[in-house]
This record gives structure tokens, C-alpha cells and sequence, in this order.
């Protein structure tokens, strides 16, 4: 009685050198998309906070003249 090997039945197969490097560039390309957006975002984020400082010292200044 032969047992049955679930890899032999499966359509899995081995990926190719060049199938793992296109997966590995796929992962780089995301991840510096996303560490881009990341940036974008902070410094979006770090302009409207400074605008926001000099805007509210800026009416202090006002009020005391």
C-alpha cells in the first residue's frame, strides 16, 4: 500500500530565481512607496503645525501693540 503524497497532488511549485527576484523588487518598489508617502505625510503634517505656531505668536504680537 502506497501512501499518498499531498505534494504530489497539489499544483504547488518551486518559484524560479528570476520569480523571486521580481518579488523581492515588487517589495523593495513597495515599501519605498510607502516610506515616501510616510515622509510626505509628516512633512504635511510638520508645515501645518509650524503655520500654525507662527500664525498664534503672530496675534499675540498683535495684541500687545
Amino acid at each position: 500500500m502506497e501512501k499518498d503524497n499531498v505534494m504530489d497532488k497539489s499544483l504547488y511549485r518551486t518559484p524560479t530565481a528570476a520569480e523571486l527576484y521580481a518579488l523581492e523588487r515588487r517589495a523593495r518598489e513597495e515599501r519605498a512607496r510607502y516610506v515616501a508617502a510616510s515622509i510626505a505625510s509628516l512633512a504635511v503634517a510638520l508645515k501645518s503645525v509650524i503655520e500654525r505656531a507662527l500664525t498664534a505668536l503672530g496675534a499675540k504680537v498683535v495684541r500687545h501693540a
